[in-house]
């Protein structure tokens, strides 16, 4: 379900109520079967996205933060300089030196 709603993310209480479960129960569950948090991993796999989008597309970086979820670009570069430790165009700007990205 993550997976299916990169661009548009669902709310948790959206997800729990896809699962047919409490949103307290879900990230409970959540936590003891994986050691992470749910809204963690779904940010993680809106950032994995964005860091191929940024390798395999010259979409702009507007295109690229709309297609992940995030309500902005700047709002993407945030999340992703804390994840990666580098802005996303220095990532693409690796990528046209030859350089492999993160």
């Amino acid at each position: 379900t993550m997976l299916e709603n990169i661009e548009e993310p669902l709310s948790i209480s959206g997800i729990s109520e896809h699962v047919g479960t409490s949103i307290r129960q879900l990230q409970r569950r959540y936590l003891s079967k994986t050691g992470a948090k749910l809204l963690d991993t779904y940010r993680e796999l809106r950032l994995e996205r964005a860091s191929s989008l940024l390798l395999h597309t010259d979409m702009s970086m507007m295109e690229i933060a709309t297609a992940t979820g995030f309500s902005s670009r700047v709002a993407m570069s945030r999340a992703f300089l804390k994840r990666y430790g580098s802005r996303p165009e220095a990532n693409r700007t690796l990528r046209y030196r030859g350089i492999a990205p993160i």
